[in-house]
C-alpha cells in the first residue's frame, strides 16, 4: 500500500498548478514587481543574468531575500542549489512494509485548499516522529530526509502556483504525542532538514504554527531555535490548543479532515 502522503502531495500540487503560467513569464514578473521594493528590483535585474537561462523568477527573488539583497551570495546559493538538485537521486519506491512504516512515522500532507491569505497549507502530525523507533522498523534517517525533500518540492510547486507566490505557505505542526525522548532521538533529523530548508528552499515558509503542543515544546523549540535565522524564528508560533490557527484557517475543517 502506498502511503497517503505521496498521492496527497502529488494530487494537491498538481491541482494547484493546473492554472499556472510559467513562473518566468508575464504573470511572474507582474506579481513580483507589485510586491518588491525598488532596491529589490534593481538587485533582481543584476541577479538574473548570473543564473542559468530560464531560472524561476520566484526562486531568484526568494534567494535574494534569503541573502538580504546580496546579489553575489544569492547567485552563489542559487547555483549551489542547482548542483545539489542535479546530484539528488530519485526517491526510491520502497517495499510495502517499509513504505507503511515510513508513512506511520512521517506523513506530511499538502492540503488541496489554502489559508485565508491564499497560501498553501501543509499539515504534519509531527508528534508521531521517533527516529529511534523508525530505525527498528527499517526506516533510516536518509529515507526520512529524502521524503522531506520530496515534500519541499511539492510545496514549492504549490507556492509558485498560488495567488501570492512570495507569501510562502502555512505550515501546521501537530505536536500531539510529542515527548522529550522522541525529540532527542530525532534531533539529528531536525538539524539536517533545517539545514536543507534554509540552504536550498529559502523564504518558502510564510508561517509555522505548532498546535496541541505539550509543555516540553517550548524547551524543544529553544533547542531548534539555535539553528534558525532570526527571520525564520519570528515566523514560528507555539500553542497548547488550536486557537492560534483561527486567524489563518477554518479550524473545524482542518480538524475534521486531518486530526
Amino acid at each position: 500500500m502506498i502511503c497517503e502522503v505521496d498521492t496527497t502531495l502529488s494530487d494537491a500540487s498538481t491541482k494547484l498548478a493546473q492554472e499556472r503560467t510559467p513562473s518566468t513569464g508575464p504573470r511572474a514578473h507582474e506579481i513580483i514587481l507589485a510586491q518588491i521594493t525598488g532596491h529589490e528590483k534593481a538587485a533582481l535585474r543584476r541577479l538574473l543574468p548570473q543564473l542559468p537561462a530560464g531560472t524561476d523568477a520566484f526562486l531568484a527573488c526568494r534567494f535574494l531575500r534569503g541573502h538580504k539583497g546580496n546579489v553575489t551570495k544569492a547567485a552563489h546559493a542559487c547555483l549551489q542549489r542547482s548542483r545539489w538538485r542535479a546530484s539528488l537521486k530519485a526517491e526510491l519506491a520502497y517495499p510495502e512494509e517499509s513504505e507503511t512504516a515510513l508513512c506511520a512515522i512521517y506523513s506530511p500532507r499538502l492540503l488541496d485548499w489554502c489559508d485565508f491569505f491564499g497560501r498553501p497549507i501543509v499539515y504534519v502530525p509531527l508528534g508521531k516522529l521517533d527516529c529511534s523507533a523508525a530505525a527498528s522498523q527499517g526506516v533510516t534517517i536518509e529515507m526520512l530526509i529524502r521524503r522531506h525533500i520530496s515534500t519541499l518540492e511539492a510545496i514549492e510547486r504549490a507556492v509558485d502556483a498560488s495567488a501570492n507566490p512570495l507569501a510562502g505557505h502555512l505550515l501546521v505542526h501537530d505536536l500531539h504525542g510529542c515527548t522529550a525522548t522522541k525529540f532527542v532521538r530525532s534531533r539529528a533529523f531536525f538539524k539536517e532538514i533545517l539545514k536543507i530548508d534554509s540552504t536550498f528552499f529559502p523564504e518558502i515558509l510564510g508561517k509555522l504554527i505548532c498546535i496541541r503542543a505539550p509543555l516540553m515544546a517550548a524547551w524543544a523549540f529553544s533547542q531548534i531555535k539555535q539553528f534558525l535565522n532570526p527571520v525564520t524564528a519570528s515566523k514560528i508560533q507555539i500553542c497548547r490548543g488550536m486557537k492560534a490557527l483561527e486567524p489563518y484557517v477554518p479550524v473545524d475543517r482542518l480538524a475534521i479532515e486531518n486530526i
